[in-house]
């Protein structure tokens, strides 16, 4: 059965702080705890770096370059930050870091949570960045909100401007894409200087090589915009797709009255990675590595319904 269901939001158009994004100007810096060697914006018990790979070589006496710095070269104010990708050594072998400056925190080998506390469905994110990628290289800019382990909503820098090189700063709009009426509970924002593997780097396993060496990515004045919509509608149908699990083609099955214009697959961290404008009924997945996804349907910016499903 079709239900239909209005949310009413918050009127206005305005920007949300919480208490969590105090310093989103990262004008001020702190070493986290236990470490001496490279700070990260404050508080250090919201954001987080890869210099926390570099401070755990340089507390064994080794000369390692901090990857996130504070620099005067700044949209607005004082500083921003600096993120840079960089080839080292320890030990006389090859260590290559990438520029990551991440919300939450982590200890290398114990724990990691690159997420913090966050109860509002904002629309967007923006932030000033310059940008200066070495050879192929592209930088990463990465929202995701939290329910729990799920996921609500996600902003991501469109893959095709993310190897262009910004000479000055420019202000740029990541848009939230809602998968869930549930309230976030938490939020994680990911910016790097180069392309990566988030796995890779929440494991703390570094590459031994860097592809982007010296690619170099400023950011400024973070902000989380809060909703300036007043009526949403969320059509829900019955929706089927199958065979679940999947190895090349995912059919989908839904009410006569659906009209679904649009097909997009997260993974569960919520990082978007398959767009089909398409009012198929099928759609290919054979490219996608095998794990679990959710694919939610749309027409237009109206979500019809999600389903999850394994690529095997």
């Amino acid at each position: 059965m079709k239900r239909n269901l209005l949310l009413t939001l918050v009127l206005g158009l305005g920007i949300t702080l919480n208490a969590q994004f105090t310093n989103n100007d990262f004008e001020t810096w702190e070493a986290p705890a236990g470490t001496s060697s490279y700070s990260v914006p404050a508080p250090a018990s919201t954001y987080g770096a890869s210099n926390l790979l570099a401070n755990a070589f340089v507390a064994y006496g080794l000369s390692f370059q901090g990857n996130v710095i504070q620099t005067s070269d700044a949209s607005e104010g004082a500083s921003a930050a600096h993120l840079e990708s960089l080839n080292q050594s320890a030990y006389g072998q090859p260590v290559g870091i990438l520029g990551v400056l991440h919300t939450g925190t982590a200890t290398i080998g114990v724990s990691y949570d690159l997420m913090v506390e966050y109860t509002d469905r904002p629309t967007s994110l923006t932030v000033a960045y310059k940008y200066a990628p070495a050879a192929g290289d592209k930088c990463v800019m990465y929202a995701v909100l939290k329910n729990g382990d799920e996921v609500v909503a996600t902003a991501e820098l469109a893959d095709e401007v993310r190897g262009n090189a910004v000479a000055t700063y420019t202000d740029v709009e990541l848009v939230f894409s809602y998968v869930s009426e549930s309230t976030p509970t938490h939020i994680g924002v990911y910016f790097s200087a180069s392309d990566f593997s988030w796995d890779q780097y929440m494991t703390f396993n570094p590459q031994t090589t860097v592809v982007g060496e010296g690619s170099l990515l400023k950011i400024d004045n973070l902000r989380i915009n809060s909703t300036p919509t007043t009526i949403t509608e969320v059509n829900e149908v019955d929706v089927k797709i199958f065979p679940n699990p999947v190895s090349d083609v995912l059919y989908i099955q839904a009410e006569l009255t659906a009209d679904i214009s649009l097909v997009q697959v997260y993974t569960l961290t919520g990082q978007l990675v398959k767009t089909i404008n398409s009012n198929l009924g099928s759609i290919s997945v054979s490219d996608l590595p095998v794990g679990k996804y959710i694919a939610v349907l749309k027409d237009g910016d109206t979500i019809i319904g999600s389903e999850a499903f394994v690529k095997k």
